[in-house]
């Protein structure tokens, strides 16, 4: 699994990309004017996703694809209890 460095930027860049698409069809649609109100709004909660991916907090890692240290201990022991079924299974087919 190959990571970046900048992995926390990803739903933000996201956020701001989808948030200029529909800023864009407000636009087009209603004018000019609520295409700024919607931009800014994205821009805002741009700004809120990367500051608390920034955290170190279960909703920062969350939100910055990393995982904290419980995580990455559930994620051990499940892969202890799959590979333990596993080689249960297999006495249990001989």
């Amino acid at each position: 699994m190959t990571r970046s460095r900048r992995a926390r930027l990803a739903r933000p860049a996201f956020s701001v990309f989808s948030g200029s698409a529909i800023a864009t069809a407000f636009g087009i649609r209603l004018g000019w004017k609520f295409a700024v109100i919607a931009e800014a709004v994205t821009l805002m909660a741009a700004a809120v996703l990367y500051l608390v991916g920034k955290d170190d907090t279960d909703a920062g890692a969350i939100l910055s694809n990393r995982a904290d240290e419980r995580q990455r201990l559930v994620n051990l022991r499940a892969g202890r209890l799959a590979s333990l079924v596993a080689a249960c299974s297999l006495v249990a087919m001989v």
